[in-house]
């Protein structure tokens, strides 16, 4: 089956729902949701930001992003 190819993430709002959906996924996954919530205990009020931020850094060039992700 061949995929088809997705479009690309042009705008802030993009990055949002890729963010969003990627960890509405994770917190559905019943493996993946204790090892964020009760292991690592995401604070997702401040993880979710970040992750705008970082993404929109490598993928819209904005630099928003200012932390050290391989630290």
């Amino acid at each position: 089956m061949a995929l088809l190819p997705l479009p690309d993430l042009q705008i802030e709002a993009d990055i949002v729902r890729l963010v969003d959906t990627f960890y509405a996924r994770v917190n559905e996954d019943a493996l993946l949701r204790p090892t964020f919530n009760d292991v690592a205990q995401v604070n997702w009020a401040a993880h979710l930001p970040t992750m705008y931020d970082f993404w929109s850094s490598v993928l819209l060039g904005t630099s928003r992003y200012k932390g050290r992700p391989m630290a």
